[in-house]
């Protein structure tokens, strides 16, 4: 093999340092052509309405992605509208169809453009109007709304400016923009002054910077400067906005509203502000959820009182106060917050009227009748609270604020029954549903305070007791108006149901005195009153009448009747008649009058309002009531039990005086009632201005307590010698009792004979409640329509250049040393 020549050996060794050289030039050339394919942007179309129309043409529309809360300056796109659309024309001067926002350059470490799945806010007229979420390479359509006129405005001219590195820009304002660190040692009112002309996003990205430099009560001032002057208000409402794209944002805003109403001269033109931000429901309910948790402090409810009093002066502002109050009342705190609103509101007269307005607004469906409550707690739960709730319910339509009274816990339905005047609140419990007037403690103060009023409706009333093995009564058919039933068997000791129809009547209830078989039941709709009849007293009218006989028992037989009927709502309002004037009429056969006895209100369901009445046996009756509620002829007092304490199912006699305080003689009928349930009816002549004992009978009862009430007066029995404590006894009303002489015996009352028998019609089938529509679901963005996607390519790690060329030259250095020491070792041999 011949020797290499020296000239051989350096031609290999260049040969061999070149290969690395040239391999490493090729890949930089393959790493530069692959990082030039960048992603596609995203492209943005709809329709921009403003305050309900329209935009007008050349509104402009602008678009940029949010990361960290940072605006992408290089991401920002704006585009003109024409025919109330944006990105539909031509959006620049090249002749793009749509509104285009860039995408984020892989090739660079720079985030400088919107990446899937970045937020990407719309803007127009300086305000955030929508978000959506960024797709490379799609086309999404979003619908632009801004409750708010277009700012006229027009930026002072000056140098161009560029954003911050660091926060969010507006796209390229127009004007000198000040940054916080300008403002920081300025005044509110020199800072505002900078601030002024500016385009809202853009001072909402300055404000942003000086709430985390300086504070929010610093940021609060500036914006409290600013909506003194009425060309500022429309920028701060659209500040506000701008800051309330996430929860800590809204509620941010929410704390700067209740901070610049601290300045008294701020409040008008923050109610400026909050009409233009109210223009639409879904305005209403952002400035509900800005304030929900901004009302903790008496401050800040003293402070958004004044401003929701200037706001709800008219029905429209009420409206959308009351639109606010929806969403503030949606949590616990929010309603004890805005009940403290509601209290200072109406801590005027005319404070109180608008109170009142917002509430009914808000109380006029179910839902908002139960927020409505829940604000009167929260105003009850403040200190003097309690009277501003009384005025304001008050104030309010007898119906609607019932339905509040209904929906609000029943501590603060005792306070407000201890605290209303007398008038309005009978009024107003009248329309009460019976479920939430005969609350737990409602009865006590109600016996006490409404001593004008018919006992029986206030106070509740349990079902009597029905023999569960004796079967219902059975049809026997119908004549016209006559239906005729049969009880197979009656009971000795419990009730015995023996009617279930026809309207208006709903069942009737017998107590006999022995078991009996086969007694029939004739109940008879009378198309008009008896023949020999007088007209109703006190003035009612009439709503039916009927008449109820029995065969197969005779009138001794029967201890009592319980009649439950129902009057249809419209039968009241085509009157006016009120619900605490229905009474029960029986006719007395023997002087054609009709002697009156209480019924009481025990339910309201499908339109018709249930009622109830005991009496000593059957006859022909009249349902009527009036339009207003006749006044108690007598005065119940001295309720004796005797014996007071005794053994198991030993009989107990009950005696009671009764005093007729009219001036004409009258039928008193009563009811002894034994835990709320009725246990026996008398009826007795009462002369004009008499007062005498009356003997209601016996009862007999188990071991065990027991509250036995006559009229208002209550007494406990302890029935075995139990040693529970007893429940405490009523007080009596606080209205003198005429005395009179007594009889020494007390009168035997005696039954009113029972007519002969009439015959039964089906009961009517009552309608189903028709089911609340369901509240409409929010209108959500659109989301965009995916366009084919682009082929991306792995991404270049960018200094990965720098390590191939150390590796070259550390390879070229180590090919010249073996190459040096190789000539160093042919010349020796040579």
């Amino acid at each position: 093999m011949a020797p290499i020549t020296r000239k051989s050996f350096y031609l290999v060794l260049l040969l061999t340092a070149l290969i690395p050289l040239m391999w490493l030039i090729t890949s930089d050339q393959r790493v530069s052509a692959q990082s030039q394919i960048p992603n596609p942007p995203m492209f943005l179309e709809g329709s921009v309405t403003v305050v309900g129309s329209p935009v007008v043409d050349g509104a402009i529309v602008s678009a940029r992605t949010i990361v960290g809360g940072s605006v992408i300056t290089g991401s920002i796109g704006t585009c003109g509208t024409k025919n109330g659309k944006y990105g539909s024309y031509a959006c620049t001067d090249t002749g793009l169809q749509h509104l285009r926002v860039a995408s984020d350059d892989p090739n660079t470490r720079a985030v400088d453009g919107g990446r899937n799945g970045d937020t990407v806010q719309i803007l127009i007229g300086g305000s955030i109007a929508a978000t959506t979420t960024f797709a490379s390479g799609t086309v999404a359509v979003v619908n632009l709304t801004r409750s708010t006129a277009l700012p006229t405005a027009t930026p002072t001219p000056g140098a161009t400016a560029t954003p911050a590195s660091g926060g969010g820009g507006g796209g390229g304002a127009i004007g000198t923009v000040p940054t916080s660190d300008d403002l920081k040692e300025k005044t509110a009112s020199e800072a505002a002054t900078d601030l002024e002309g500016l385009p809202a996003d853009i001072v909402t990205d300055i404000l942003k910077d000086v709430l985390v430099d300086s504070g929010e009560s610093k940021g609060a001032d500036i914006l409290g400067a600013l909506i003194k002057t009425t060309d500022n208000q429309e920028v701060v409402a659209d500040i506000l906005v701008n800051l309330a794209i996430d929860t800590s944002g809204t509620e941010q805003a929410g704390r700067l509203i209740v901070s610049m109403a601290e300045d008294a001269d701020s409040t008008e033109g923050i109610a400026n502000a909050l009409t233009l931000m109210t223009k639409s429901l879904e305005g209403q309910a952002r400035v509900g959820s800005m304030l929900q948790d901004a009302l903790g402090t008496s401050s800040a409810q003293t402070n958004i009182a004044k401003v929701f009093d200037l706001l709800a002066e008219d029905s429209d502002g009420q409206q959308k106060v009351a639109e606010i109050f929806r969403v503030i009342a949606g949590s616990a705190e929010g309603a004890k917050g805005g009940g403290g609103v509601i209290g200072n509101m109406a801590s005027t007269t005319a404070g109180v009227e608008r109170a009142a307005g917002v509430l009914a607004v808000l109380a006029a469906d179910d839902d908002g009748a139960k927020l409505a409550g829940a604000l009167i707690d929260g105003t009850i739960a403040v200190s003097g609270g309690i009277s501003k709730a009384s005025n304001v319910l008050e104030s309010m339509d007898i119906k609607v604020a019932s339905s509040v009274m209904e929906s609000v816990t029943v501590s603060s339905r005792i306070s407000i029954a201890e605290t209303m005047p007398v008038a309005s609140l009978a009024d107003r419990l009248q329309e009460v549903v019976p479920a939430a007037l005969f609350a737990d403690g409602m009865s006590t103060v109600l016996l006490e305070r409404l001593v004008a009023y018919p006992v029986e409706q206030l106070v509740a009333e349990e079902p009597p007791t029905v023999d569960p093995s004796i079967p219902g009564p059975e049809s026997l058919g119908t004549v016209g108006n006559l239906s005729q039933y049969k009880a197979s068997k009656t009971s000795s000791t419990d009730w015995t149901k023996v009617v279930g129809s026809p309207a208006p009547i709903d069942s009737v209830l017998g107590k006999f005195k022995s078991s009996l078989s086969n007694v029939k039941i004739n109940l008879e709709i009378l198309s008009r009153a008896p023949s020999g009849s007088n007209s109703l007293p006190d003035d009612q009218s009439a709503y039916k009448y009927f008449s109820i006989g029995v065969d197969g028992a005779n009138a001794s037989d029967i201890e009592n009747g319980h009649i439950t009927f129902y009057i249809p709502d419209d039968w009241f309002s085509s009157g006016s008649y009120v619900k605490w004037s229905v009474f029960l009429y029986r006719l007395n056969d023997d002087t054609g009058d009709w002697v009156a006895f209480p019924t009481k209100r025990i339910k309201e369901n499908d339109g018709n309002v249930y009622y109830t009445a005991t009496v000593p046996g059957f006859s022909s009756f009249a349902i009527g009531g009036g339009t207003s509620v006749p006044s108690p002829k007598f005065i119940v007092s001295d309720l004796k039990l005797n014996p007071d304490s005794p053994g198991s199912n030993q009989e107990v006699s009950v005696s009671a005086r009764v005093t007729n305080t009219s001036g004409i003689n009258a039928s008193y009928t009563g009811t002894i009632w034994v835990n709320k349930q009725a246990n026996g009816t008398v009826l007795a002549s009462v002369g004009a201005g008499e007062s005498k004992v009356i003997n209601f009978g016996s009862i007999s009862k188990p071991e065990g307590l027991y509250e036995v009430r006559v009229g208002r007066q209550i007494k406990a029995l302890n029935v075995g010698g139990t040693s529970v404590p007893l429940p405490s006894a009523t007080k009596a009303p606080s209205k003198a009792t005429p005395i009179v002489s007594v009889p020494s015996k007390p009168e035997e009352v005696k039954p009113t004979a029972v007519p002969a028998a009439p015959e039964p019609t089906t009961a009517p089938t009552v309608p189903e409640a028709t089911a609340v529509p369901a509240a409409p679901e929010p209108t959500t963005v659109p989301e965009p329509t995916t366009a084919p996607e682009a082929t991306i390519v792995p991404e270049q790690i960018e200094d990965g250049g720098s390590n191939m060329m150390v590796i070259v030259i550390i390879s070229i250095v180590a090919i010249a040393a073996i190459g040096g020491v190789a000539v160093l070792a042919t010349r020796r041999r040579s």
